[in-house]
């Protein structure tokens, strides 16, 4: 909200910005200016009447200067924190110096969502701790997957069911026929064969 000498509604700030920063009309080169009016009212609290509508630089405004001379930081610091014109305790007059260019935000792209291993249910039932057990899963999968390419219809078998109650708990059991019995058998294979290897290389066996 800004004033001529006069005390009249002015929009160009370019004065009040000089008067600011403690310089005089002849250091401006040049100037430019966008400025966007409106009108500002309120109401008196203690009258309880309408305040008069004032004519005042919406935000958004925006004044460009070219200078002869730098302006002092505390001077440019001053403008940016005590801004200009007049009712800035109502929060008029507020004033951004060199503000940063508007890009618009760009959210970063989510990462994928990790897959959980194919072994996972099967480590967390404990059956990859044993040379062993992984011997035994390794090369029954490796019987299924044989049997899966000839005929697709194949099913793991009364056999496998059994051997595998006989040597699983309930909960482990059904981790080894939910693998065996679906198209992650082949996937599984190779990461198999890595866990017997890592198993042999712990115990130092050289086969």
């Amino acid at each position: 909200m800004i004033v001529d000498a006069a005390g009249r509604p002015a929009l160009d700030p370019v004065e009040e910005i000089l008067r600011v920063l403690g310089l005089g009309p002849d250091t401006v080169e040049e100037s430019r200016a966008w400025i966007r009016p409106g009108r500002a009212g309120g109401w008196h609290i203690a009258s309880g009447l309408p305040k008069p509508d004032e004519i005042v630089v919406e935000r958004g405004s925006v004044v460009v200067l070219h200078l002869k001379e730098r302006p002092e930081r505390a001077a440019l610091r001053r403008l940016a924190t005590e801004g200009i014109g007049l009712r800035r305790i109502e929060g008029f007059g507020t004033v951004e110096v060199n503000p940063a260019p508007w890009r618009q935000d760009v959210p970063a792209p989510a990462a994928p969502a990790r897959q959980p291993s194919v072994l996972a249910a099967l480590r967390e039932r404990e059956l990859l701790g044993t040379e062993e057990t992984v011997r035994w899963l390794l090369d029954r999968g490796r019987r299924v997957a044989v049997e899966r390419a000839r005929n697709p219809r194949f099913g793991i078998g009364e056999f496998f069911e059994e051997r595998i109650s006989l040597l699983f708990d309930d909960r482990q059991a059904a981790a080894v026929r939910e693998l065996f019995e679906s198209d992650r058998l082949a996937a599984a294979l190779p990461l198999l064969e890595r866990e017997l290897d890592l198993l042999t290389t712990d115990r130092g066996d050289p086969s």
